[in-house]
């Protein structure tokens, strides 16, 4: 989802786990610890022999606390996700300095018993052998704190412990917050290389959106349209969280494919930025590590081919690979372990269009963005919906995804808050609504939703595939053509209706054939027997136009709360 006025921007998230652990980590061992020595020398004059001798205090200790640093980190990230406020970035990352922070400090106090055994043990032994208290040094060692250095007993090693944590502590909330702000400035997103559309393999078989059987066109002026069609074998690419590029169109990918669940952060059309669940890819060569995708790219096969996926997680909890029509499950990976993989081979199902999701926790992470669609066409290579619909036939076909957003959840999912599905459809207030992971005015140009917008010539039907990831139930209204509506979760309907709106529900796919015939209102009442001829004579030139798809359920037409027309809606183009 794109902001008008700027690039894509989805960045990597702040705190992504495995990273910042790292990183908090060594700033509490090395940094606080530093802060200590220095504190320590200043005050109390704590080393007698130099700089050296400071220097190598300051490494042992830093190396000493790494233990205990990892672990008031993890308890602290922890605590922050189950307990601490979670509605801002602000939030999240002050929790997250102040529980560690206060993790560590409680930590520190009994280490000094630890630490003055090592110097006694250590007292004449090399280089660390001059490291020990200078008395009378400083100008609060006779009299003030000073006096802890050489305590003994339970109580003035617990004395000792508690004002190295106090002064460890007035150190550790500063750079702990300026080690998270470092990291979610130093991990922007690289720039992403727009590619050429490859050829596929069999020209025969039907091509993706506004991809005919004659030609294969990229997508728009302003991104492009994947189209793998390689089975070279699975490529196993780690994804990074990041973001495509402004109108390029979800890929479509067929052969050997692999999908990284990752996330990331995407500005809504009020620049809200939101986070987000999504995926990467790899497929025949291309390595896209650096998009971020949701909905995930398209999978489009023929029945009764294999189908073979990689599902990467590059995410930290469990999340799987699931694909099922109302209660038949195709494929099920089961739980998909953080920084593991597993390897799918299944056939296609029959003929028709199939929404995959995440199997965990539904429908939380569905919504929050892991979803997608797959497309299985007829075995006979026939440019029509199902082979019970031979007279049916397209010359394009499109992929129409709902979705809708509740920013609320998304920032519990970012703060790793655990949600509760029960919860989440009980209290999910939408604010955004979105086609393709688009809304309002961004889905509605060629230039910015390229695999949304419908452009072609009279008389070349395109089919279009309704696919609902989301909570609510849509209602699709095309203006200037009625749509005959042919299946419904990959069923062909027994009676065909020709209909101005839709409905959708949840976890549903439609499948309708958009006609391209002359609107009934473009002419005179009644019509000319040549309506063609009659509208090129009348007006100069072939018939064109463009008319609006808007989602009669009023709400989603909205974003922010309030902001319309920019939610779920998108256009349809007769070009000359």
């Amino acid at each position: 989802m794109e902001r008008p006025e700027r690039p894509v921007a989805s960045r990597p998230s702040i705190g992504r786990i495995p990273r910042l652990s790292v990183v908090l980590t060594l700033v509490l061992a090395f940094l606080v610890i530093g802060w200590q020595q220095l504190m320590h020398e200043l005050l109390f004059g704590y080393h007698s022999d130099g700089t050296g001798a400071i220097v190598a205090h300051w490494l042992r200790d830093g190396a000493l606390a790494l233990p205990a640093a990892a672990v008031s980190v993890g308890l602290g990230l922890h605590l922050a996700r189950r307990w601490g406020p979670s509605e801002t970035e602000a939030q999240v990352l002050f929790s997250r300095t102040v529980a560690a922070s206060a993790v560590f400090a409680v930590v520190l106090i009994p280490s000094v018993a630890i630490h003055s055994a090592l110097d006694r043990l250590l007292g004449g032994e090399g280089a660390l052998g001059p490291i020990i208290p200078a008395p009378g040094a400083g100008y609060l060692s006779a009299e003030g704190f000073g006096t802890l250095e050489t305590a003994t007993g339970l109580w003035g090693l617990l004395a000792h412990g508690a004002r190295d944590s106090l002064m460890g502590l007035a150190a550790s909330i500063p750079l702990l917050l300026l080690a998270q702000l470092w990291l979610s400035r130093s991990a922007s997103a690289p720039e992403v290389r727009q590619e050429s559309l490859p050829v596929p393999r069999n020209r025969s078989r039907p091509a993706p959106a506004g991809l005919t059987r004659r030609e294969v066109l990229k997508y728009g002026t302003a991104g492009t349209a994947a189209l793998a069609a390689s089975s070279a074998g699975l490529i196993a690419v780690p994804a990074e969280r990041a973001a495509a590029e402004p109108g390029t169109a979800t890929p479509w990918l067929t052969g050997d494919v692999e999908l990284v669940m990752n996330d990331g952060i995407v500005d809504m059309i009020d620049g809200t930025p939101v986070y987000m669940l999504g995926y990467g890819f790899a497929s025949g060569g291309m390595d896209k590590r650096d998009e971020l995708h949701t909905p995930g790219p398209v999978i489009w096969t023929t029945e009764g081919e294999t189908i073979r996926l990689r599902i990467t997680n590059d995410l930290e909890d469990d999340h799987s690979f699931l694909i099922r029509r109302e209660d038949e499950i195709i494929v099920d990976s089961g739980p998909v372990a953080p920084g593991t993989f597993v390897d799918l081979e299944f056939p296609a199902p029959s003929a028709g269009t199939y929404l995959y999701q995440d199997g965990v926790n539904m429908p939380v992470n569905r919504v929050l963005g892991l979803q997608g669609a797959v497309l299985s066409m007829p075995a006979d290579g026939s440019m029509t919906p199902h082979a019970d619909l031979a007279t049916w036939e397209f010359d394009t076909q499109w992929v129409w995804q709902f979705n809708e957003i509740d920013p609320a959840f998304n920032a519990k999912a970012q703060a790793g808050r655990v949600i509760d599905p029960a919860d989440f459809e009980n209290n999910f207030k939408p604010r955004y609504f979105t086609i393709n992971g688009r809304m309002g005015s961004l889905a509605a140009h060629v230039e910015t939703a390229p695999d949304t917008v419908i452009v072609d010539k009279l008389n070349h039907p395109a089919l279009v595939r309704m696919v609902n990831g989301g909570l609510a139930v849509h209602g699709p209204h095309v203006h200037g053509n009625h749509v005959f509506v042919l299946m419904r979760n990959a069923r062909v309907h027994e009676t065909i209706m020709w209909k101005d709106t839709v409905m959708v529900e949840p976890e549903v796919t439609t499948d309708v054939l958009l006609p391209f015939t002359i609107p009934p209102n473009a002419v005179y009442w009644p019509p000319h027997p040549d309506g063609v001829a009659y509208l090129k004579e009348l007006h100069g030139k072939d018939i064109e136009g463009t008319w609006p798809m808007h989602c009669h359920v009023e709400m989603s037409q909205s974003a922010g709360g309030g902001l319309y027309p920019q939610g779920l809606l998108t256009d349809w183009k007769l070009k000359p």
